[in-house]
This record gives structure tokens, sequence and C-alpha cells, in this order.
């Protein structure tokens, strides 16, 4: 076998490698401890800049609230895909901060460390989604 062509594959695995495991990883945001319910779009824009991913508010043809609008902050490539097929669910990879239908925060939730994949999120005197 070409001592070349091995090098390259070998080089190839350990590239995909290195960015499989970077692309899993959630980065530190920080100023997300200063975003507290009632503060604007704005706001939160101007202490954390532009979120990695949106999710814009979703009622159901039946009129019950699907999702509340929602920016992500910290989204790797499975986070991302993840949220591509459940969009009502944040990750638990990321930050996420809910805005009521006003733009005004809800909610910011952190990312759970150790733990991965959609969880659900509890809104104390609203309507969850359906798929809880």
């Amino acid at each position: 076998m070409n001592v070349r062509a091995t090098s390259s594959r070998l080089l190839f695995g350990l590239i995909l490698l290195m960015v499989t495991a970077s692309g899993c990883q959630t980065v530190a945001t920080p100023g997300f401890e200063k975003i507290t319910p009632g503060m604007d779009q704005a706001e939160v824009r101007s202490i954390l800049g532009d979120p990695s991913s949106t999710y814009d508010r979703l009622i159901g043809t039946d009129g019950v609230l699907v999702r509340f609008e929602r920016w992500q902050y910290g989204d790797t490539p499975s986070t991302l895909a993840t949220g591509m097929v459940f969009s009502d669910l944040p990750s638990d990879e990321v930050w996420a901060v809910f805005f009521d239908e006003e733009g005004l925060v809800i909610k910011a939730q952190s990312p759970v460390l150790g733990v991965s994949g959609p969880r659900p999120v509890e809104f104390p005197d609203m309507i969850p989604s359906r798929s809880r």
C-alpha cells in the first residue's frame, strides 16, 4: 500500500475527529447571567450579540401555542441539526432566551453540562408546547 495514501487517510481521519469533537462542545456565553425577564430584544442583543439560531413563535391551526419565540446562543452543528427536528425544544447544550408575543424576555435557560438533547421547558402559568 502507498505510504502517502495511508498518511493522507490518517490525517483526514484525525481532522474529521477534531472537527466532530469540537462541534459537540458548549462554549461560554459571557453576559448571559445579566438577562432578566422583561428585557426587550434590543437589550438582549446589546448584551449577548446576535444569536446563533432563532425560532419564531408558532401557533398551531387549532390556536394553541406550539412554540415561544426563542434565541439560542452557543449552537454547534449537532444542536442546529437537533433544532431542525425538534424546533419546539431547546437543546440542553445551548443558552436559550424565550420571548413573549411582545418581544420581552420571559425566561433565560442555561445549558445543562453533561446532558445532551432536547429538554422540556416549563413556564409558570403558560401553555407548554404540544410535545410535552
